[in-house]
């Protein structure tokens, strides 16, 4: 089955207790039994079952199991954030004295949290450009716990060779963690290009309404952890086998630090699933509808979106996602800040907020914003100027959105 039909198919057809069609949320903090005995064995793991709902919920445990059933991975495991996400791996796969390989093209809150928080908890960080893979090389030893990248650069674009990257890794035994967010199911298939371990924020294209925060770590099934040297992951390789890194995952970081996300988030991200096949194409189509639009409008200096033939990533991005979607995120440029406030006041249809993923189209100033107190290098790093624009492209009808952008430059040519 294709992916669309998975989604829908792959959930529940109605509850068994009473025929209900959506999943019950348990609003529950613990779990009762009937007996000591049945609670000891559940404690011990020699019964399934729920404790608590730091350690697991039902309706999370739902939505987990049907994102793993159509994407047809090995297993994942929610969180509460994206960035819980990306820190759940990273304290499951390192610890103080390891290293980890990071892309020096992330958003800048990512790259922050390896700059700051994961620096300072004893774990040396090595930044490569994913750009030129002997810099990923040159950083690689036995030190190096993981190499982790954005598949789809944010707000740079660029879409690194991620299956030339993989095979570096995997030749020295050292897994590869893609941030996945802005290449969502229905347009990229990390198992088939070498990525072991896939992070998404589930506030952006999965949930795809805006509601509700959430994350999602997804083992894809392709690395060997037995063979794994991060101890946390070998000393689990006995319990769990091939589910070691899924183990430590659950029962040791997300456990321990509480990053468990709530049941009431979980049953939105669940329901975003039904869909998500459909929106993917939507935003795709729109975005490549409104990047073909502003590349050829006289008031816009330049566009970054990788699915333009003349883009830098459309030649590795061109390969490696399906169906000619290369995302719903996109950049442009004008001659500086007062032109780029002047086109968001001008339009009507985009909302101005920092989020992507959204049902409707949103727009953001990002040297103002999020990157308003990072160094000019950092900055530039992240392709990031006084005159880029960053838009996430909704599923409205791309005529409306096109009509609006039109209106709006040239109500800058008017001024």
């Amino acid at each position: 089955m294709r992916l669309q039909t998975r989604a829908v198919h792959a959930l529940p057809q109605a509850d068994p207790a009473w025929g209900g069609t959506i999943p019950p949320v348990y609003l529950s903090a613990s779990f009762a039994y009937e007996d000591p005995e049945t609670l000891a064995r559940v404690f011990q793991g020699r019964e399934p079952g729920f404790i608590y709902s730091r350690i697991g919920n039902p309706t999370v445990a739902l939505f987990e199991q049907a994102f793993t059933r159509i994407v047809e991975a090995r297993g994942a495991v929610a969180t509460s954030s994206g960035m819980a996400a990306i820190t759940a791996v990273t304290f499951a796969l390192a610890r103080a004295g390891d290293a980890v390989a990071v892309s020096s093209s992330l958003f800048g809150g990512t790259l922050s949290l390896f700059a700051r928080l994961v620096a300072r908890c004893g774990i040396e960080v090595r930044l490569f450009d994913p750009l030129l893979p002997d810099q990923l090389e040159s950083v690689l030893d036995d030190a190096v716990r993981f190499v982790f990248l954005e598949v789809i650069g944010n707000p740079r674009l660029d879409v690194p060779d991620i299956p030339l990257l993989a095979n570096l890794a995997h030749a020295k035994g050292i897994p590869l963690v893609a941030d996945c967010t802005l290449a969502p199911p229905g347009m990229f298939d990390p198992r088939r290009w070498g990525v072991d371990v896939a992070v998404h924020s589930l506030t952006k294209y999965i949930t795809g309404n805006g509601t509700v925060v959430g994350g999602l770590v997804v083992d894809t099934g392709v690395f060997d952890w037995v063979a794994f040297p991060g101890s946390a992951v070998q000393e689990a390789v006995g319990k769990a086998g091939e589910a070691a890194f899924l183990y430590v995952l659950r029962r040791e970081i997300v456990q321990d630090m509480g990053m468990s996300p709530s049941p009431i988030h979980a049953l939105f991200h669940y329901l975003g699933l039904e869909t998500l096949g459909l929106r993917v194409r939507q935003h795709c189509e729109n975005a490549q509808a409104l990047a073909s639009f502003l590349a050829r409008h006289p008031r816009v200096r330049a566009v970054r979106y990788p699915g333009l033939e003349d883009d830098p990533s459309y030649p590795v991005a061109s390969r490696l996602f399906e169906g000619g979607r290369y995302g719903g995120l996109l950049t442009f440029s004008l001659s500086d800040r007062e032109e780029c406030f002047r086109l968001i006041r001008a339009l009507r249809l985009p909302r101005t907020l920092a989020n992507l993923g959204d049902a409707a189209t949103l727009i953001i100033h990002p040297a103002s914003t999020i990157y308003h107190d990072r160094t000019e290098e950092e900055r530039a790093g992240a392709g990031v100027h006084e005159g880029l624009l960053r838009v996430s492209v909704g599923i409205e009808e791309s005529v409306d959105l096109m009509e609006d952008f039109s209106r709006a430059l040239e109500v800058l040519s008017k001024e």
